[in-house]
């Protein structure tokens, strides 16, 4: 199965601007696994037009997940388009805060009417009319995978987080500032849990073995998921609370659960900022887990993806030269 993801680069300011746009049906299996109880697709996509960032939003710096419902006709033409849900930065922090809502939505609802279908190879008898397409479309700006929109506290602390790894002496009093914060009672669910996440990856600077690392970023976890569906913050705090729960499963080799949690991690940053270096070393590490517990074809594919990160003319990434023995292997056993 196929991720199907179209990302337009804006140039604007400073940013490159990342529109994506990913069919929820579709999942990109990086373990290799072939999913028995998947439904083949009856169409595909043929043609549409990509999203265009709002420039209300961009000027803003907002960022938005919109989910698009809509049917198809006998010709494969969009119908009966509507929007199912959508989260940014702004209403995610003030529900009642809808002044971006309009231009995400305009923008994500013209993109779904461009679109034209065909019938999939599947589809022998060629019907192209279909009820409850799901589409998702990510509004995401590129660079801005360490930005968070959760309030001026939770960014100065952020802030703070930023100096204190290169200053241990100063966490144990940020700490404590951090759990003045988790006991205030006026933090949404993905605040509360993005101030564990900052709380769990200062621990980890400086007592990486701490057995208090993983509660934290598991109540982080079940916190954010109460508060389905997720948006960009929740993304980003979900994305960086995995690398590091999968970073420690690396450092005790615990194989399969690394690989759970580094895909899971990669998930949740494809929402956006797939280039970050967050994303290029998951994608290193996540290769290390799958060659360790036997899966070739798991480390040959997160290998590849590593790969083709450190070859975009975006980044500056270098694959470890020392892994090419292990990528041949792997890639070896995949081809007996």
């Amino acid at each position: 199965m196929k991720i199907l993801i179209i990302t337009i680069f804006v140039f604007s300011s400073f940013n490159y601007i990342q529109a994506e746009h990913l069919d929820s049906r579709f999942e990109f299996s990086l373990t290799c696994d072939i999913n028995p109880d998947s439904v083949p697709r009856k169409i595909v996509r043929k043609r549409f037009d990509p999203p265009v960032y709002p420039r209300e939003a961009l000027s803003y710096g907002a960022e938005s997940v919109v989910s698009v419902l809509y049917d198809t006709n006998n010709k494969g033409e969009v119908i009966n388009e509507r929007i199912l849900w959508q989260v940014n930065t702004i209403n995610e922090l003030d529900s009642n805060d809808t002044r971006f809502d309009k231009y995400f939505s305009r923008s994500a609802l013209r993109t779904i009417r461009s679109q034209t279908f065909k019938a999939s190879k599947d589809n022998e008898e060629g019907i192209l009319s279909t009820k409850d397409q799901n589409s998702i479309i990510y509004f995401m700006i590129q660079g801005d995978e360490n930005t968070f929109n959760l309030g001026n506290k939770f960014n100065r602390t952020l802030k703070r987080v930023k100096d204190a790894t290169n200053n241990i002496n100063k966490i144990p009093k940020l700490i404590q500032d951090i759990e003045e914060h988790l006991n205030s009672n006026k933090l949404t669910d993905v605040q509360r849990g993005s101030f564990l996440y900052l709380k769990a990856h200062l621990i980890y600077t400086k007592q990486p073995n701490s057995e208090e690392i993983k509660p934290l970023l598991i109540e982080m976890k079940d916190l954010i998921d109460s508060s389905l569906p997720y948006g960009p913050n929740a993304f980003k705090s979900l994305a960086f609370g995995s690398l590091l729960l999968g970073q420690i499963y690396i450092n005790e080799q615990k194989w399969e659960k690394a690989i759970l949690v580094l895909e899971e991690a990669i998930h949740f940053g494809n929402q956006g900022q797939s280039l970050s270096p967050r994303f290029f070393n998951a994608h290193l590490q996540l290769g290390i887990a799958h060659y360790s517990n036997g899966n070739w074809c798991g480390a040959a594919k997160s290998w590849a993806r590593a790969k083709m990160m450190a070859a975009s003319k975006y980044t500056n990434y270098v694959f470890p030269e020392a892994l090419e023995v292990y990528v041949n292997y792997a890639n070896g056993r995949l081809d007996s």
